[in-house]
């Protein structure tokens, strides 16, 4: 694990003690630094209405304050996260192998996934076009993978529209 990574899961443990030891137990044996996952979110409001986040390892969700130190990594802020009872830390996304994981981090107004409750600390596979529920806020995955690497370091993923 990167020591970036190690930092953020410090955080977590000290912001958030009462879930520091399921999170240990829900973490793979082994998180994804190699591979860079993208996810990619449409936010169920008018534009801008699309938000992504590269994931090596974890990444952290919420509702950044200009008042407090840590911003998360998917930063839902600018979609009206507070009126939508989106927490400061809400939830992370966990990369292993063969799957990017969403987890609520014991929000106080929950996550649901496809309409089902996600328990705090409890693993959720995302894949493309799941519908989450972040409080009230609701987004739609629209891409979901491994970022396919390249040797001239350009972004070789882009989202597509498909053809007719």
């Amino acid at each position: 694990m990167e020591e970036h990574e190690t930092d953020k899961l410090e955080l977590i443990r000290r912001e958030l003690p009462e879930l520091a030891k399921s999170l240990d137990e829900l973490l793979p044996d082994h998180l994804d630094s190699i591979h860079q996952w993208r996810v990619i979110f449409e936010v169920h409001m008018p534009p801008p209405n699309v938000i992504g986040v590269d994931v090596k390892g974890l990444a952290t969700i919420g509702r950044g304050s200009p008042t407090h130190n840590y911003q998360p990594d998917c930063n839902l802020a600018p979609f009206e996260a507070e009126r939508h009872g989106v927490s400061r830390w809400h939830a992370v996304l966990i990369a292993d192998r063969s799957a990017l994981y969403l987890i609520d981090l014991g929000s106080t107004n929950g996550t649901w996934v496809n309409g089902r409750y996600l328990q705090p600390g409890e693993r959720h596979p995302l894949k493309k076009d799941d519908r989450l529920e972040l409080g009230t806020l609701a987004l739609t995955v629209r891409m979901v993978g491994i970022r396919p690497s390249s040797s001239l370091g350009v972004d070789t993923m882009a989202v597509v529209r498909p053809k007719p």
